[in-house]
């Protein structure tokens, strides 16, 4: 069964091409990247690889960014996980989280949150940023959330 499993991750998959020519940084070999991140939580692998998929297919990013952020708990990676997820329904850059369903916004949140937890200073922001418009902006709970929203401002301080 893991064979399987394994043979279905790294089998042949047209939407995710072996070498992506990036005329900055020349040819990179996305397999040896992947398995750089899956296996090792290789940092440099995964800003190279989340710059390529910036760059082109952005939401192929996400299993990399939850692989680092979960198994690996990277700080950076949470940020970018709760990023890509409220991207994936189209939502633009300047989060806005009434545009994703309930469910995709409540994970999302929660790489937000851990985040923060880790003293990443932009999320930090983002939360008090959510936290000024009203209660009737959809982040449920983070609003009685007071040691939250204390870690939020001490990150900002502090960096």
């Amino acid at each position: 069964m893991l064979l399987i499993v394994i043979l279905l991750i790294t089998g042949c998959d047209k939407r995710k091409p072996d070498v992506i020519d990036d005329s900055e940084t020349n040819m990179y070999n996305l397999n040896e990247l992947r398995q750089e991140v899956y296996l090792k939580g290789n940092i440099e692998s995964y800003n190279s690889l989340k710059e390529i998929y910036l760059n082109n297919v952005e939401s192929d990013f996400l299993p990399y960014a939850m692989i680092m952020a979960n198994k690996f708990n990277n700080t950076n990676a949470s940020y970018d996980t709760f990023e890509l997820l409220i991207s994936i329904d189209g939502c633009s850059i300047d989060y806005n989280l009434s545009c994703v369903d309930e469910s995709t916004r409540d994970l999302a949140l929660s790489y937000l949150v851990n985040a923060i937890n880790k003293g990443h200073k932009v999320a930090s922001e983002i939360l008090i940023e959510f936290y000024s418009k009203d209660k009737s902006y959809p982040i449920g709970n983070l609003y009685l959330d007071k040691n939250l929203m204390n870690k939020a401002k001490s990150n900002i301080i502090d960096k």
